[in-house]
């Protein structure tokens, strides 16, 4: 499974970013630290489940997940 992680708190992602690496049915993670980053990476990478901030710097995540 790949899983894209958008958040602009680089705090919360690290942490985030630990406790899912050791689920051994993660393949890979990816790390947004805003909408257009996300919005990118979900295009380039195609990930099976994104989980995204509400309100990242350049647009919220709604407008992000259209």
């Amino acid at each position: 499974m790949q899983i894209l992680l958008a958040d602009d708190n680089p705090v919360f992602l690290q942490a985030l970013e630990r406790f899912l690496s050791t689920d051994s049915r993660i393949r890979r993670l990816h790390l947004a630290r805003s909408g257009a980053e996300a919005i990118e990476l979900a295009d380039r990478e195609n990930p099976d489940l994104v989980l995204l901030d509400w309100s990242l710097p350049d647009r919220n995540g709604l407008l992000a997940a259209l």
